[in-house]
């Protein structure tokens, strides 16, 4: 169920605006998820954010290696490390003042 309602949030995001839009989204969801302490949650919209990063920065290299690395473990044993949370926010956070310079 969840790999079908990230196909439907990545459709048209060709447009680097509509995807920058998408982002924001899921950082704000992101927050309220920890905000609730929804640890699953987060990692799923943690991988949501993955995909759309992979698909605005297809012609680019790589976005910040300390994001991705946080986000790629969403897909592996989050639950495991009482850090992740606390690490996935502030990674959102370094996407955030990055996108904004």
């Amino acid at each position: 169920m969840v790999e079908h309602r990230v196909d439907q949030g990545l459709a048209g995001l060709d447009d680097p605006a509509r995807g920058q839009e998408r982002l924001a989204t899921l950082v704000s969801g992101m927050r309220e998820a920890r905000r609730y302490g929804e640890i699953v949650r987060m990692a799923e919209l943690a991988r949501e954010m993955a995909s759309v990063l992979e698909l605005l920065m297809q012609d680019e290299a790589h976005g910040p290696a300390e994001v991705e690395g946080v986000l790629a473990e969403a897909k592996g044993r989050f639950l495991t490390d009482p850090s992740w949370p606390d690490r996935l926010i502030a990674a959102t956070d370094l996407l955030c003042s990055r996108s904004a310079e």
